[in-house]
């Protein structure tokens, strides 16, 4: 008899934490701050169905930098740990006075190169949540809404 509880206890416990790594999916492109798509995107992330990932910064920034971070992702209960490989960035270039309207007071980098640049083994971890009901998912409380599948 203490066998077979521990068994179906067995069964509970791992069924529960397999529903809770196993969530809806989060494939796709999600924008951060609103679901309509302008003329650029606001912070992005891009998860796929490999487990990778990339994060693109807000594109109304011409003077960023980096460009974007790829790595892989992995879910489990109400955290996301991110596992950065590399950083797209920008070497060299000017800074000129854009015709596009930028968070940057109209500047941007430009005649520049984009340079892969590998990330040291590292996590980072951060919180996670599902909101169906506004089609949105949070990380770390920041809201972040479905724009492509």
């Amino acid at each position: 008899m203490k066998k077979q509880l521990l068994v179906i206890f067995c069964i509970a416990v791992s069924s529960a934490f397999y529903a809770q790594t196993q969530r809806t999916p989060v494939f796709g492109l999600w924008q951060a701050e609103q679901k309509e798509i302008t003329s650029m995107y606001f912070d992005t992330y891009e998860f796929l169905k490999d487990s990778s990932f990339v994060f693109r910064p807000n594109g109304y920034n011409g003077l960023n930098r980096i460009t974007g971070i790829s790595g892989n992702y992995k879910i489990v209960r109400d955290t996301i740990f991110f596992f950065p490989k590399y950083t797209l960035e920008l070497v060299g270039g000017y800074p000129t006075r854009s015709m596009i309207t930028t968070e940057a007071d109209s500047w941007e980098i430009t005649n520049a190169k984009v340079k892969k640049v590998f990330c040291k083994k590292t996590m980072q971890a951060a919180e996670f949540k599902f909101c169906p009901e506004e089609k949105c998912i949070l990380i770390d409380n920041r809201k972040f809404f479905l724009v492509e599948k």
